[in-house]
């Protein structure tokens, strides 16, 4: 027990800050202000600069920008074969098109 972080893309995305603090600590590394300000500029980007090509990105939209994209009835697949672990690691199910 607590030789290993559990992390989660949407995690990442939503609050990429606190999760970096969380990450950088519990592998007890120093967390600079070079990467407070590397993953500021890369997760807050704005408009200008998150064209389609840039790496540079707003993290909270990409995280969710894949439920606009799917069918429900894709989803619904998905959460058939993958029920068990996404229970296990704390995602939401859908149940029609607006939970989505």
């Amino acid at each position: 027990r607590g030789r290993y972080m559990l992390v989660r893309y949407e995690d990442i995305a939503l609050d990429p800050m606190q999760k970096a603090e969380e990450m950088y600590k519990f592998a007890e590394i120093p967390f600079s202000s070079q990467a407070r300000e590397w993953i500021l500029k890369n997760t807050h980007a704005t408009e200008e600069a998150s064209s389609y090509f840039s790496t540079q990105k707003n993290s909270s939209e990409q995280a969710e920008k894949w439920r606009f994209s799917i069918p429900f009835t894709l989803a619904q697949v998905v959460q058939k074969v993958c029920g068990p672990t996404m229970q296990l690691f704390g995602y939401k199910f859908v149940n029609d098109e607006k939970t989505l």
